[in-house]
């Protein structure tokens, strides 16, 4: 059921930039900046305007199982040409938290 809902959900992009308080000091690019950096060089282009970055991470729309107490998500870091790894996470709620219970690397490079 969890992965139905992965499913379900990865069809509908959302933008996170106001998940994350103002204090906390992390970039968020949204899809077009992304692309846009694509076009021009990405390695060129994040670094010139991100000299610290340790590349960029993205992430699907969560899927939960019809508890709500498995999730499943892909994560995937790009760091070089060619360097990164993408993975899916199933987590489970542990009480107020969640633990990751497993990865699964689908890609690396």
């Amino acid at each position: 059921m969890v992965v139905e809902s992965f499913l379900a959900a990865i069809g509908d992009a959302r933008d996170l930039r106001r998940a994350f308080p103002t204090d906390v000091n992390v970039p968020v690019l949204v899809r077009s900046a992304l692309d846009d950096m694509f076009r021009r060089g990405v390695w060129e282009a994040l670094y010139a305007a991100h000299p610290n970055a340790p590349g960029f991470f993205t992430f699907s729309r969560v899927g939960f199982d019809a508890s709500g107490a498995q999730a499943l998500v892909y994560m995937a870091h790009s760091y070089g040409n060619p360097g990164g790894v993408g993975q899916f996470i199933r987590l489970t709620r542990a009480g107020a938290s969640w633990m990751i219970a497993n990865r699964c690397t689908v890609w690396m490079s």
